[in-house]
């Protein structure tokens, strides 16, 4: 299963797109500062529920965060729970 993460803006807010061809999987939106990317809301399509999109879409977010040298917070439970896990493996 091959995912792309397009960033784009919408409604005052950054958006991270994680999508499967043409179709959104998952969407991250987020606000950003100087130093530090602040994940507000993660949501998983319904069509891709119970796939790796949500893990995925966590993953590309911290690897982005990591190689621009930012801090990540999440006020996200879901994104903070994804995370945890794979901060744990």
């Amino acid at each position: 299963m091959e995912f792309t993460l397009n960033d784009s803006h919408e409604n005052g807010l950054d958006k991270f797109e994680l999508k499967q061809g043409n179709k959104t999987a998952a969407v991250v939106k987020y606000r950003k500062d100087e130093s530090t990317l602040t994940v507000e809301h993660t949501e998983v399509m319904p069509d891709f529920r119970g796939t790796p999109a949500g893990r995925t879409i966590v993953e590309k977010v911290k690897s982005y965060t990591d190689e621009n040298k930012l801090n990540l917070k999440s006020e996200c439970s879901y994104f903070s729970h994804q995370l945890d896990k794979i901060s744990s493996t």
